[in-house]
């Protein structure tokens, strides 16, 4: 739309210019075509790119027999649109080559050319148009050229929410292989390569994409630790109901880990979360900790009506899947990361993989002809049984018993993120496990 609305004040800018019509060195009774063209000066690979081409009769006379040319980069082809002003038809057939039988002094034609480009593709993309008529007394407006730069379209600044429950500025450049930590105010640059399906920084120190996600692990100060990083949020009130991973951090550093559930509807987010059992909001058994909501950009801010505690949060998106995300200080002083993901009829299963709180990078397999779980990583090698957590939910959520200690942990999932954490109460509190395809 802006570009359209573009389009159209240039045409009233080139009538202007030429005097109502009519060029300096145009001679009476003549035509004289006007062609501009507005795009993009660069292009992310992987979206689709559009070119808007306005072309005005300048001239006090009718144009005909009026030939439109479009000359693109090999490889791609261009979706054609054309809008037409009041008095002017446009060409019976849209493409590369269009032909009109004639465009009136002072009629206009829109041409609207999207491209989709590759998500592989780098270099340059040209796209150029031209017209001609059988009289046009000033060939010199009739073509422009407009030539784009493709880069990676996962390039740029994300939120990372680590595992040590705060939240840092990640700066990502998938052309260049580097990315950007800020902790604590400090820039940390790290360069990495591309592997299979991921990329290795060094040593188990991996990254690897989801849609408009990146996950990875990083040392924060106290060794590599998993983080969700994200740059597509929400930013107005949304009903959803979520299951929760929660894993709070003390100042020693000793960490501990709990399965939760949340729902939000209206500007209310309430939270059922306790030491013993998950249940879904509903059912919860103890009372619901409930935070009236309000929005500001993209950060959320919940206010707890009985006790005046705060939450704030971010709601990412990743395709059609919200994902809460969450990294405060908690009210017994620890720092507290939350990671909520919407729930459905049950987990998508697949092998998946990304980082754990161990420092290690591990393969994460969700087995549905087994209902089971198990990892493998350099330090990590553990499996488990999965079960329904009940028969009322919730279902994207299951429990298993480590076959290593018969500790239990909790699978959450939501394309495209798996999150396994532990239990409060035993040795598998703390675990926290973050897996993508």
């Amino acid at each position: 739309m802006r570009l359209l609305a573009y389009a159209t004040l240039l045409v009233a800018m080139t009538l202007t210019a030429c005097g109502g019509g009519r060029s300096a060195n145009q001679p009476a009774g003549s035509d004289d075509l006007n062609l501009t063209q507005v795009g993009p000066a660069t292009i992310a690979a992987g979206t689709t790119a559009t070119f808007t081409v306005l072309i005005v009769n300048t001239g006090r006379n009718e144009a005909t027999n009026l030939v439109i040319t479009e000359t693109l980069t090999a490889g791609y082809t261009a979706t054609v649109t054309c809008v037409a002003s009041f008095g002017a038809l446009c060409p019976a057939a849209l493409g590369p080559n269009m032909t009109l039988p004639s465009l009136a002094s002072t009629r206009s034609l829109t041409l609207t050319y999207q491209v989709a480009v590759p998500a592989a593709n780098r270099g340059n993309l040209v796209h150029q148009v031209q017209v001609g008529s059988d009289v046009d007394t000033d060939a010199s407006d009739n073509a422009s050229t407009v030539t784009a730069v493709l880069f990676d379209g996962r390039n740029g600044l994300y939120k990372a929410y680590a595992a040590n429950g705060r939240v840092y500025d990640l700066t990502i450049d998938f052309d260049a292989l580097i990315y950007t930590m800020t902790v604590n105010g400090a820039p940390v640059q790290k360069a990495f390569a591309a592997g299979a399906g991921e990329y290795i920084v060094a040593g188990t120190q991996r990254l690897r994409t989801a849609t408009d996600l990146v996950i990875g692990n990083h040392d924060f100060g106290t060794g590599l630790l998993p983080y969700i990083a994200a740059r597509r949020f929400g930013t107005t009130l949304v009903d959803g109901v979520f299951n929760l991973a929660t894993r709070n951090v003390a100042a020693d550093g000793s960490a501990t880990t709990r399965p939760g559930t949340a729902r939000i509807s209206g500007n209310v987010l309430s939270v059922c979360q306790t030491d013993t059992s998950v249940q879904v909001t509903q059912n919860c058994p103890v009372v619901l900790t409930s935070y009236m909501l309000s929005v500001a950009g993209d950060v959320y801010t919940g206010v707890d009506t009985s006790s005046g505690a705060v939450i704030t949060f971010q709601l990412a998106r990743s395709g059609a899947s919200i994902i809460l995300l969450s990294a405060l200080t908690a009210a017994d002083g620890t720092q507290q990361l939350r990671v909520g993901l919407q729930e459905s009829a049950g987990l998508a299963w697949g092998t998946l993989f990304g980082p754990t709180n161990t420092g290690d990078w591990v393969t994460m397999v969700l087995d549905a002809a087994n209902v089971s779980y198990a990892v493998l990583g350099a330090t990590t090698n553990d499996q488990a049984g999965l079960q329904r957590i009940s028969n009322s939910g919730p279902f994207a959520m299951m429990v298993g018993k480590r076959f290593s200690d018969s500790a239990d942990i909790f699978v959450l999932q939501t394309v495209p993120l798996a999150i396994v954490v532990g239990a409060f109460d035993d040795t598998a509190s703390g675990t926290f496990q973050v897996a993508v395809p």
